[in-house]
């Protein structure tokens, strides 16, 4: 059979194949394997052997050829990257070079990346960036597959967080996914297209108390030795938690977010004093990762857990047009209408966090109970994936004040369903 005989296929990798990615990757490509942000692998395989390789990642926080035609503000930046991704690496292996093939594994890739993207990340994305050094190359697959060369950076890069100048100017490449990408992604609006999936309305940020927050955060123990430590625990979970509710989602974007902080925030959290700068300073991105990893995640949980518990009993968290009600408030009748308030509702789920690996490339389960009113997670912990969770359940609920509340469960057992009752009045 003749080689046109023969189609190229382009398909994400499996994840038992992830390994061989990188180590590929690693072994071919100048830059290593190493993605980062959101991330999508695929491979080109032809006659049955792997004859490239792609990797898309976040596009990156700034480049001035990207904001001159979107005009973003800083708030926008934040919603709208995630609808951009960048080609962070593109590989022909030696075996297999032949002309067109690199335009080919594009095409064939782009088609697909807007729904693999919807369906591991939960959002679409409309349009690719990339980067060229044309001391390497010219980019030639990428102006053969329609991406326009936009223009060049200014040769800056990032480094531990901050943008130091290396001299090197990249080329800069933008593929539209879709033909209305530019427009959507520069209204002064988010399109619905862009605008975020919520599968239940969102509390009202400035209805929260959220220096309640920032006060528990310092009940958080420090892994950490004493000698040397700048950054206190309370206020690299602070930035953690601003960073994420203005869109950040990877460590690199929590950091990046640290990094733009201006001097009044960073003074209102309390952040390390430089004396040799004379001014307060951000934890870096290093320092960020590295707290995060080493802090225990269920004492975390339970911390804030609590924190949100008191905003559901406080009414805080209460949608907008919902009545601010109890957590325990039970049945009461109407003088007016003779309606019923409805019982609160705490439902019980499982799930597999999205994005995060333990050890031996393990997901992370959580089990959690959910406020229905609010939406708001009052409790959860970490279960093994083959751990039963009926185990778990209950320790989780102890701490919660049940009494006159209705508690949903898949497959709830004699042993939870006595406990919630008779222990917890539930």
């Amino acid at each position: 059979m003749s080689q046109a005989d023969q189609p190229l296929v382009v398909r994400p990798i499996l994840a038992t194949e992830r390994a061989r990615f990188d180590e590929t990757l690693e072994a071919n490509h100048w830059l290593g394997a190493r993605l980062v942000g959101e991330t999508m692998r695929y491979v080109a395989v032809e006659d049955g052997e792997w004859a490239a390789l792609v990797g898309f990642g976040s596009a990156a926080l700034c480049v001035r050829s990207r904001e001159e035609p979107f005009r973003w503000s800083d708030s926008q930046r934040y919603r709208r990257l995630r609808y951009l991704t960048n080609n962070q690496r593109f590989c022909i292996l030696d075996a297999h070079r032949r002309p067109n093939l690199a335009s080919q594994v594009l095409s064939l890739t782009l088609k697909q990346l807007s729904a693999d993207f919807e369906a591991r990340w939960g959002h679409p994305v409309v349009a690719v960036e990339t980067f060229t050094d044309p001391a390497r190359h010219l980019g030639a697959c990428y102006k053969a597959a329609n991406f326009a060369l936009v223009g060049y950076t200014s040769g800056y890069g990032r480094r531990a967080g901050r943008f130091v100048r290396h001299g090197d100017q990249k080329a800069y490449w933008l593929r539209a996914l879709r033909r209305d990408a530019t427009r959507l992604l520069s209204l002064p609006f988010d399109h619905p297209v862009i605008a975020e999936r919520k599968l239940m309305r969102a509390a009202d940020i400035n209805r929260l108390d959220l220096s309640g927050l920032l006060d528990a955060f310092g009940k958080v123990p420090d892994p950490r030795a004493r000698r040397g430590v700048h950054h206190r625990v309370a206020q690299i979970l602070s930035i953690a938690t601003l960073a994420t509710l203005r869109g950040a989602t990877s460590l690199v974007a929590i950091g990046e977010v640290a990094s733009s902080l201006p001097e009044e925030a960073l003074s209102r959290l309390d952040c390390f004093y430089s004396p040799s700068l004379s001014r307060r300073v951000a934890p870096e991105e290093s320092t960020i990762r590295r707290v995060l990893r080493l802090l225990d995640a269920d004492e975390v949980d339970r911390i804030v857990c609590a924190w949100t518990r008191d905003q559901v009993v406080s009414g805080r968290l209460s949608p907008n047009e919902a009545p601010e009600v109890s957590f325990t408030t039970m049945i009461e009748e109407d003088d007016d209408d003779g309606s019923e308030e409805l019982l609160p509702v705490v439902a019980i789920d499982h799930k597999t966090l999205r994005g995060a690996r333990l050890e031996e490339n393990r997901q992370v389960h959580l089990l959690s109970a959910h406020e229905l009113r609010s939406g708001a997670t009052v409790a959860q912990s970490s279960v093994d994936q083959k751990t039963n969770e009926i185990t778990v359940a209950a320790p989780m609920l102890e701490p919660l004040d049940l009494a006159g509340v209705v508690v949903t469960a898949d497959a709830m057992q004699r042993e939870l369903a006595c406990f919630l009752v008779e222990k917890k009045h539930a």
